[in-house]
């Protein structure tokens, strides 16, 4: 009998499953942001041609029909969180005028897109860095309503609470099964 110990090619089918587990993992965020919205009998593409949407969109971009990042013109809303106060417009400081260039750049790191924890570490540093007045008001509000300071650190432990629950609810409910 063969072992699979010096298959490569069983090695890189136990490597591929590895990697599919971290690729679910990391993008649990935007699962909840679908369960979430399929609450409302809606996928997210589908959430975005709302009127309700739309009008929630409209209002942000004349708030501030510039880019928050380099003061181009935004075309872009991007949602730092998807609590349900958020998607459904109840927070406006949540959702941030973008330009598609900024909007991408936050969102993709060249190679894949990044999980919600990175795109705002992303969004935060080119606020910082862009040091404008505006940066500066976005960044207080923010972090008023999220009832933090704003910094990266206590954000990023609240997502990991978040998703080590969520990780174990989807355990459980596999097991149940």
């Amino acid at each position: 009998m063969r072992s699979i110990r010096g298959s490569s090619k069983a090695w890189s089918v136990v490597k591929s499953k590895q990697v599919k587990i971290k690729q679910r993992k990391r993008m649990l965020c935007y699962q909840q942001r679908n369960d979430r919205l399929s609450e409302l009998g809606l996928p997210y593409r589908e959430y975005l041609k709302t009127d309700e949407w739309q009008a929630i969109r409209r209002e942000v971009l004349a708030k501030d029909d510039n880019c928050l990042v380099c003061s181009r013109q935004a075309n872009q809303v991007h949602h730092t969180d998807y609590e349900w106060d958020t998607l459904l417009g109840l927070c406006r400081d949540a959702l941030i005028s973008l330009c598609n260039g900024c909007h991408e750049a936050v969102e993709f790191d060249g190679t894949r897109k990044r999980t919600l924890d990175e795109a705002n570490i992303a969004l935060l540093s080119k606020l910082q860095s862009a040091g404008t007045q505006r940066s500066k008001d976005w960044l207080a509000a923010y972090a008023r309503v999220a009832g933090r300071r704003a910094s990266v650190q206590p954000m990023l432990e609240r997502r990991q609470r978040e998703r080590e629950a969520a990780l174990k609810r989807a355990k459980r409910k596999r097991k149940r099964k």
